[in-house]
């Protein structure tokens, strides 16, 4: 059985936050990939900082 990701995890105002956090990305970047919306997620859990979240993304890049 898979592990339950992060996104899973989601309340649904968190889950649209995210949706939204998405959304904005795509509109000037790229299309994030399923570990960045897992970063992304995990940051709207609490689970790190904005500066962790920052770190973890520009290592995917």
């Amino acid at each position: 059985m898979p592990s339950e990701r992060p996104v899973d995890r989601l309340d649904p105002e968190k889950r649209h936050q995210l949706n939204n956090l998405i959304a904005s990305w795509r509109m000037e970047n790229m299309p994030l990939s399923d570990k960045e919306i897992d970063i992304f997620a995990r940051y709207l859990l609490g689970e790190i900082t904005a500066e962790q979240r920052r770190q973890l993304l520009d290592e995917q890049l």
